[in-house]
Order: structure tokens, then C-alpha cells, then sequence
């Protein structure tokens, strides 16, 4: 009987246990290509998520031991190993590491040097053509020169010059020494645009050179010129991460090509396409819908993922009207869908639903009960879809048309409290029916909860108990009870009769422990976050937690062009609880061989208090947990030491005004992909406001998406930004319209409240 192959899931953990279980894939006789494959893309997958992390400021960089220890599993292995597919792979990992780190030249030298002539890469082209990547990429600078006997050897060859050249050139072009080495290397790259015989890898490099230096000419050159079809895939792909205000006029053009794939007999070219519209979809929504017919062709297609990711889109580029069928199709893939996808599709449901939610309702049912998938996954997931029942109540009770739902859903979770597979979920619906339960007969749910439970749950059930005491006095019914209650849990029954008039609305803040915050954060293991039972769970609320509590917003620069340093400014809004700030100042040189030794930045506001940075090189610096308030001006100073880096002993001091910056209401405006139905009601107020700018309509847009930060969806001329201001709706609708010495600027601003539509007009 062949046993059956176990899903593999991607999921955060502990970089220091996939390093253990690395070392033991490839020093435990047999080694199992299959299994050293899962813990290299596990270590990957980490990796890349660190390094966001790290981004945004939310983790400290990866050591550089941890990944030292990496290269050196990596290369025993290479060495040990016949196995061709585990060769290349790790190559490819190799290659992908050298992204975290540029000290690994000297260790990969001697063993990929050997690689490139062994009997394996003889007899398989394109391992030698990825042994040749790795080599170069991990090169020094200086060492370039050494190994041109490679690229002359590969040259020579028919078999390998197909890639291979080209790929280690780059290295050789980005020194500007390409003519010392091939005389004329660089017709591999201008020869595309010309019509010439050219190696596609070359131009897939300057794709990903052209985004990462943000210069895009190459990618629209290439969604306008290619006729390679795997280049014209990658170009519709870069367009995801460019700045929607440049990508914006070549979208057009990337749906109408993608829509040929679409239609391809090749399933590899249709999933291409369709994982690029699904994400270029979350933009530009109406672009990517004229598309729908290609892609409502592909739901019943017989691979699974074209078909999840066409449902998927549809759902973002559909109506009310197609979230049922939809539904219907989507839900056999959920158990095999990334967490990824899944918070996709149940999010885009809930915006498409707006105020009709009985079958978003009957699908968050349905997926709740399910039980099948992975044991972790299980759990946060659920925890999600309960969640989000709990907004839909908050949403609609309220509203009499849906009166019978919420009792209905109140229902659901009070019941669903007996057998609710996991005790975590318990704890999530005990706190949403705190909020909601409003019929006695469903208490019994509740006080059930103290018998049946363990003591995780029982104190929830106890929080409830106090949060409902205002509709039904159970705190006094609670003394009147007996419960198999241990003596914490009976002291908090006394605590809380002797405190009944303790407000339950706000959100517990542990800054109000005051001096006693560290050591009971140190007792709980973290720094004042929500903590849970199991520590390997997957952070799957990350994204929904980021958007609720904060934003960043985009750099401002401080400086002019002619400076000897360019500073820019991002802001960091956290509004969790009370609104603050955190200024990031990334320092950058703009000037060749020039060191900078050390620094001062010094910020003032209008009142004159002051903040100093003390800098020692170029970098990152930040001021966190500022609190201030909305129309705060600042201005600042930058003072320096520099010296050239062949003389660290002569040093010249200098200094740079910065330009003045401030935080207005906007920036405490959050983000929202789509604005709730319920609140567009009659205490909407709006107002116009047109003016003139000289610029490109792309340079205007850009300029507005910097000043305002909101979530912004563009259709040729037009835009539409929305966002949330404590509960407060914004919505700016916008045409930009191009002359031949301006662009004319239409603004219509709407919000649920007057003076802060007062406010937004003052900025513009």
C-alpha cells in the first residue's frame, strides 16, 4: 500500500531549531532530498520574514553566525552529494542567502570553484550555469578579475554560453570594466530592444535591477517592445512592486497581455497570469476586471490552484451579487490553501458583502466546522473566522434589518461554546458574547464554562460574567453559586463583587500597571502583547494587527539634491491606543570615497523641545513613542564629521538645515481597502477644492499618495483614497487632467465628520 504524501506547510519558527534539523538532513545517512528541500525552504521562508520584519523596525537583524553556520551545512552538503536536483537546489539556496549577507566570499570560493569542474556539472549544463551564479555573486569586488577564466571557458562552449555569460558579465558590467573582459558585453543587453539574437536571462536581471534602483524605463520598455513571453510574465509581475502612480498607465497593458495567457494551453503561462492579476488586483481592481471572462473560464479548471486563484479574483473584481456562488466554489480549496490565501478570500468576501452578511455568515459557518487541515493551522484560523464573526455583530447591531441574523449568529457562538474543538476559541467567543449576549437563557452557556473547562477558559467565562453583569447582575449571582473554583479563580470572583462599578468597556492598557508593568510582563513572556498557550503558533493576524494599530507612511526627503548626505523621514503611526509616533531618519552619502565618522541630528518642535540622534555612520535612526499632537511643525539639523576613506585622520566638520516637516491630521488617518456602506449615510459632508501643479500626473499622484498615506486605487486619470480616522470616514475621489505647462488637480473630499473635513482641507 503507498502511503500517502503529507502536506507541507510554510510557518514562522525559530531560525536556531531549522538550523539543527538542516545539519541533521545532511549529516544522517540516508540524506533525503525531499526532506533537506523542506528545511532549506523553511529557513528561506524565516529568512525572508526577518528581514520584513527587520524593514519595518519589528525585529533585530539575523546574526551573522546563524548564517555562517547556514553556508557551512550548505557546503558539505554540496560537496557530499550526487544527487542532481539536490545540487542545483542548493545552489539556488545559495544564491538566494547571498541577500542576507556579503561576507560569504571567501568560504564559497574554494568549494564552488572545484563545483564548476566536477563530473556532475560536466554532464548537466545548467548545474554549472547556477554554480556559475553562486560564484560570482559571492565574489569580492577585487577577486572579479581572478575567475574571468570561467566566463572565457563557458564563451567557448555552445552549451553553457546560453546563460551562463551573460549572468556572471552582469558582474563584470556593474564594475564598468565589461570591455577589459569581452570587448563588447554590453550588446547583450542593448541588442533586445533592437531585435537582436539575445539571452533572455540578461534582460530578466535588468528587470530586477530596474526595480530595485527605481528605474522603470527597462520594465515598461519591455511591456511595450518583448515579444518573449517569460520576459513579458516577469515585466507584469515587476509592475506589483512598483509605485502605483508609475505602474498606473502600463497596467492596461500588462491585463491585455496576461489575457493571452489566460487562454494558453500551457498550465504553467495560466498560473503566471492569474497569480499575477490576483495581485495586481488588490490595486487595480477595475483594470484587472476587464479580464473577468478569461478568468471565470478557468473556475472549473482541473488544476486547483488556477481555479483558487481565479475564485479568488473574481471575488476581489466581482459584485454583492457573485459572493454566493463564489463561496460555494471556493470552499472545497480551503483546506489546501496558504493561510495567505485564506485571509484573502475571507477578507474580500466581507468587503464585497457590505451590509447583506447571511451568506458571508453561512460560509464563516460552515468553514468553522470543518475539520480538517494541520493541527496549528486549525487553531489560528478558526480564532480568525470567530473574529470575524464577532465584527459582523459589531457592525449590525444596530440595525434592525438584521436583527434576526445577529440573534442568530449570537446563537451559533453561544452553542458552539460546547464543542468547540480548540479552548482558544472558547476564550474568543466568551469576549465577543460579553459584548452581544443579550438573551438569559444563554447564559447557561456561559456558567457551563466553570464546571466543564479548564482555568484558561474559566476566567474568561468569569470576565464575561463581570462584562454582562450590567444586563442580567451576574457578578451577585456568581456568590450565590458553587463552582469547582480554585482559590485564584475565588479571589477573582471577590474581586470582582467588590469592584462591580470597575468601567468594562475601555481596553485593559498595561501602561496602567505603572511601576509594576516589567515584572509582570517578564512573568507573561512578553512586552504587553496578547501571548497564547502554544508558542509555535503562526502569526497569522500579523497583517490585520498592523493595519488596526498603525501605518507607515512613505519617506520624505529632508535634504536637497546637492547635500553631502540625502535624509529622509518615515513616520510610524501607532494608534492601538493613544495616537504616537516614531520618526525613522535613514542617512545616506552622496558622495563617492567620503566616510562619514560621526553626527548629531537634532529635531526641534514649535514648542522647542528637543530630540538629539547620535550617529556613527550611515544607516537607519529612530525616535520612538513620541507624543504629540496633529499640526506639529518641526525643524531640524544634521551635524557632521567626514573624512575620505584613504585618510580617516583628516576630518572636516559641516552641518545640513533640514527641511521642516509636520503631522497632520492625515497621518493618523489609517488605511481601509474599503469603506463600511453603514456610515455613508445622511451626516456625510463633503467639499471641492481644484488647483494647478506643475509635473507629470504620475509625479502629482505620487506627491498626493506621500501627503495623505491612505489606500489609493487609480483608473487612468482618476483616483479614489480611502481611510478611517477613529471611526471617522475620509474619502478623497480625485482627476488628475494634463495640459501643456500644468497638471489640473480635481479634489472631492468626503468624511462623517465637519471639522475634520475642515481640517484635510486646510492641508491641501
Amino acid at each position: 500500500m503507498v502511503s500517502k504524501m503529507q502536506a507541507f506547510y510554510l510557518e514562522e519558527r525559530p531560525l536556531s531549531d531549522l538550523v539543527y534539523q538542516l545539519q541533521d538532513a545532511f549529516s544522517k545517512p540516508p540524506v533525503i532530498t525531499r526532506t533537506c528541500v523542506k528545511v532549506m525552504n523553511q529557513i528561506i521562508y524565516n529568512l525572508n520574514n526577518l528581514s520584513i520584519k527587520h524593514k519595518n523596525h519589528m525585529e533585530t537583524k539575523v546574526e551573522e553566525k546563524v548564517l555562517t553556520n547556514i553556508l557551512i551545512i550548505l557546503l558539505k552538503g554540496v560537496e557530499d552529494t550526487t544527487d542532481a536536483y539536490l545540487k542545483s537546489y542548493l545552489y539556488i539556496f545559495m544564491i538566494e542567502l547571498r541577500k542576507f549577507s556579503s561576507n560569504f566570499g571567501i568560504m564559497t570560493i574554494n568549494s564552488l570553484s572545484k563545483e564548476i569542474d566536477c563530473k556532475l556539472c560536466y554532464k548537466h549544463p545548467f548545474l554549472k550555469n547556477l554554480a556559475l551564479r553562486a560564484l560570482f555573486l559571492n565574489l569580492p569586488d577585487k577577486m572579479l578579475y581572478d575567475f574571468e577564466k570561467f566566463l572565457k571557458q563557458s564563451l567557448i562552449n555552445e552549451t553553457l554560453a546560453d546563460n551562463s555569460v551573460v549572468l556572471c558579465s552582469e558582474y563584470f558590467k556593474n564594475q564598468q570594466i565589461s570591455r577589459n573582459v569581452f570587448h563588447n558585453i554590453c550588446d547583450y543587453h542593448s541588442s533586445f530592444f533592437c531585435k537582436m539574437s539575445i539571452n533572455k536571462h540578461s534582460v530578466l536581471l535588468e528587470l530586477k535591477k530596474s526595480v530595485e534602483k527605481k528605474q522603470y524605463s527597462v520594465v515598461f520598455e519591455c511591456l511595450n517592445k518583448s515579444h518573449d513571453e517569460v520576459v513579458q510574465l516577469e515585466a507584469c509581475k515587476a509592475l506589483i512592486q512598483i509605485e502605483q502612480e508609475q505602474s498606473a498607465p502600463y497596467v492596461d497593458k500588462a491585463v491585455q497581455l496576461l489575457r493571452v495567457f489566460l487562454k494558453d494551453a500551457n498550465e504553467i503561462k495560466i498560473f503566471a497570469a492569474i497569480n499575477v492579476l490576483n495581485r495586481l488586483s488588490v490595486v487595480f481592481t477595475k483594470n484587472v476586471a476587464r479580464a473577468n471572462r478569461e478568468i471565470e473560464d478557468l473556475v472549473h479548471s482541473s488544476n486547483k490552484s488556477i481555479s483558487m486563484l481565479s475564485i479568488l479574483t473574481l471575488l476581489k473584481t466581482g459584485n454583492e451579487d457573485s459572493v454566493r456562488k463564489l463561496a460555494l466554489k471556493l470552499e472545497p480549496y480551503l483546506t489546501t490553501m496558504s493561510q495567505h490565501y485564506k485571509i484573502m478570500a475571507i477578507e474580500t468576501m466581507e468587503k464585497l458583502s457590505k451590509n447583506k452578511f447571511e451568506e458571508y455568515f453561512l460560509f464563516l459557518e460552515r468553514c468553522l466546522t470543518d475539520k480538517k487541515g494541520s493541527l496549528d493551522e486549525k487553531i489560528c484560523f478558526k480564532r480568525f473566522l470567530v473574529k470575524k464573526m464577532g465584527v459582523i455583530l459589531d457592525k449590525i447591531q444596530n440595525n434592525k434589518n438584521n436583527k434576526s441574523l445577529y440573534i442568530r449568529i449570537v446563537d451559533f457562538l453561544a452553542g458552539y461554546l460546547e464543542d468547540p474543538e480548540f479552548y482558544q476559541l472558547s476564550m474568543e467567543i466568551l469576549g465577543i458574547l460579553g459584548r452581544h449576549l443579550n438573551q438569559q437563557k444563554e447564559l447557561l452557556y456561559v456558567y457551563n464554562r466553570l464546571i466543564l473547562d479548564n482555568h484558561h477558559v474559566r476566567n474568561s467565562a468569569l470576565q464575561t460574567l463581570f462584562d454582562l453583569d450590567g444586563k442580567f447582575n451576574t457578578v451577585q449571582t456568581l456568590s450565590q453559586l458553587s463552582f469547582n473554583l480554585n482559590a485564584d479563580e475565588s479571589n477573582f470572583v471577590k474581586f470582582l463583587i467588590a469592584n462591580k462599578t470597575l468601567s468594562n468597556v475601555k481596553k485593559f492598557d498595561f501602561e496602567e500597571l505603572g511601576d509594576l508593568k516589567e515584572n509582570v510582563c517578564n512573568l507573561l513572556g512578553n512586552d504587553g502583547e496578547e501571548v497564547f498557550a502554544k508558542n509555535n503558533e503562526t502569526n497569522l493576524f500579523e497583517l490585520e494587527k498592523k493595519i488596526e494599530q498603525g501605518k507607515t507612511c512613505r519617506p520624505v526627503l529632508l535634504t536637497s539634491e546637492s547635500s553631502d548626505f540625502s535624509i529622509s523621514l518615515v513616520k510610524i503611526i501607532d494608534v492601538s491606543e493613544e495616537p504616537k509616533l516614531n520618526f525613522v531618519f535613514s542617512i545616506k552619502s552622496n558622495v563617492k570615497k567620503v566616510v562619514l565618522q560621526k553626527g548629531v541630528l537634532k529635531i526641534v518642535d514649535s514648542s522647542g523641545k528637543e530630540w538629539n540622534l547620535e550617529v556613527s555612520g550611515e544607516g537607519d535612526f529612530s525616535i520612538s513613542n513620541i507624543n504629540i499632537k496633529e499640526g506639529e511643525v518641526f525643524n531640524g539639523v544634521f551635524d557632521y564629521q567626514i573624512s575620505l576613506e584613504e585618510d580617516a585622520d583628516d576630518v572636516e566638520q559641516d552641518k545640513i538645515e533640514l527641511n521642516a516637516f509636520d503631522v497632520t491630521v492625515l497621518d493618523f488617518t489609517m488605511p481601509v481597502t474599503h469603506v463600511d456602506e453603514k456610515n455613508k449615510n445622511e451626516n456625510e459632508f463633503g467639499d471641492k477644492l481644484e488647483f494647478k501643479v506643475k509635473g507629470t500626473k504620475e509625479e502629482i499622484l505620487s506627491r498626493l499618495i506621500q501627503k495623505t498615506n491612505l489606500f489609493t486605487i487609480t483608473d487612468n486619470n482618476k483616483f479614489t483614497m480611502t481611510g478611517d480616522y477613529f471611526n471617522e470616514i475620509v474619502v478623497i475621489n480625485g482627476e488628475l487632467t494634463l495640459y501643456k505647462k500644468h497638471v489640473n488637480v480635481s479634489l472631492e473630499i468626503k468624511t462623517t465628520n465637519e471639522k475634520l473635513l475642515e481640517k484635510i482641507m486646510q492641508i491641501f
